[in-house]
């Protein structure tokens, strides 16, 4: 008989460690459970940031090369405006020396003009 509450004993103590354990499992799960539903939500809004900067880098690029066009358009047409820019100049500081003497204003300009290029 005392083998028997023993070996009850035994089952008994036995059981509320399965239960234990079996708690732990069931804790452990609806952790994991958490975790991965955290993991997909974190995902998809890494997605959405990851298409919100493919987006935004290829409006920037689109805009640099806008950008660029316009420079490479203003290079090309800046030749032009420094050429009028300094014939400008030069017919102001010109007009300038001939209200004082105007006999220097023509000297500077027949001097100036070999040195300018022509429009």
């Amino acid at each position: 008989m005392q083998k028997l509450v023993n070996l009850d004993k035994s089952f008994t103590g036995l059981e509320d460690k399965a239960e234990a354990f079996h708690a732990a499992q069931n804790r452990q799960a609806e952790s994991q459970t958490r975790l991965y539903d955290q993991m997909q939500t974190e995902m998809y809004v890494a997605r959405g940031l990851l298409a919100d900067v493919t987006s935004s880098a290829a409006t920037l690029q689109a805009a640099l090369e806008d950008t660029s066009s316009k420079v490479a358009n203003l290079v090309t047409s800046g030749a032009l405006t420094t050429t009028i820019l300094r014939w400008g100049w030069l017919s102001l500081v010109l007009f300038v020396l001939y209200l004082f003497n105007p006999r220097y204003a023509g000297f500077a300009a027949a001097a100036w003009s070999a040195y300018l290029p022509a429009i």
